[in-house]
């Protein structure tokens, strides 16, 4: 069974306390969107924990966190809240899905730089390099995780992704452009950290599901920050929404169903069949355009 917890509004709902009580009674936890720039909060017998990257199940001993393909990961942000957290985790309930895109440290570095570029007209972003990270995955200019650890093809998927970066330090911001060694040397640095938690993600949550497993996707932000139906363009830059839950997961077969229970400006759907799109029963709706 899928059950998808997702903000109404701009986020700031407390999903983060949803999903860890709701945690409790799941298999699995994953996110489905979203990078280093979520910021939910979990109070536990252990103390109050804020996370960005990581699940707010981790701290469950019996559920296994997630973090799904339709994510794109701060590595280093991922590791160092790892670094934190260690005495709280249980080994072996962290997984990261190997068709996730990396947000490189120069993504928030061109993240801060596009803001400075806007000034008054800034969108108020968290300069986490959600936004680039997400735009080179479109162009294909980053890596997905497993080609971290293709070490044959790398250096030229690397070189290509590096040029691309520069083009826009240097051309568009004026700044130091990147050397490449360096980029390799980072790489190398967070990849064997990273390794252990890599996995394929799709076909463990397709067998899960097919064998009856509680299966809960986690939200991030909310509706309002939709890539395509937020208050645009103060949104965020993936899709936030419910109906996404099954695509970011990696199982786009999945299917839910809205469940009325709701707190706070969050919204559940669970269950078998199709999930829609989150809409208040009652809501107006503008009309579609007629096409002649």
């Amino acid at each position: 069974m899928l059950t998808a917890v997702v903000g109404l509004n701009w986020g700031d709902e407390g999903k983060g306390r949803m999903v860890d009580n709701l945690a409790e009674d799941a298999d699995y936890v994953v996110r489905y969107h979203g990078g280093g720039n979520a910021g939910h909060t979990i109070h536990t017998d252990q103390g109050k924990f804020k996370l960005h990257s990581l699940p707010s199940s981790v701290m469950r001993p019996g559920t296994t966190s997630v973090l799904g393909p339709g994510m794109t990961v701060d590595v280093e942000g991922l590791l160092s809240e790892l670094g934190e957290l260690e005495a709280h985790l249980s080994p072996g309930r962290l997984l990261v899905s190997d068709q996730a895109s990396v947000c490189f440290p120069f993504h928030r570095d061109l993240d801060g730089l596009e803001e400075e570029r806007l000034a008054h007209g800034r969108y108020g972003s968290t300069r986490k390099g959600i936004s680039p990270a997400y735009g080179d995955r479109v162009m294909k200019k980053t890596l997905l995780v497993r080609e971290l650890f293709d070490k044959e093809a790398l250096p030229d998927r690397l070189a290509s992704v590096v040029g691309w970066a520069n083009e826009r330090i240097e051309k568009i911001y004026g700044g130091a452009p990147l050397v490449p060694a360096d980029v390799e040397q980072w790489v190398a640095g967070v990849r064997d950290q990273l390794e252990p938690y890599v996995v394929d993600t799709t076909g463990l949550l397709g067998k899960a599901l097919d064998g009856g497993a509680r299966v809960l996707a986690e939200g991030q932000l909310g509706a309002l920050r939709d890539l395509y139906f937020g208050i645009y363009p103060f949104t965020t830059s993936s899709n936030c929404l419910a109906g996404h839950a099954p695509v970011g997961m990696g199982v786009p077969w999945a299917r839910g169903r809205p469940h009325r229970r709701g707190h706070q400006g969050v919204l559940l759907l669970r269950g078998k069949r199709p999930l829609r799109d989150g809409v208040r029963r009652g809501a107006r709706r503008r009309p579609a355009p007629q096409v002649g």
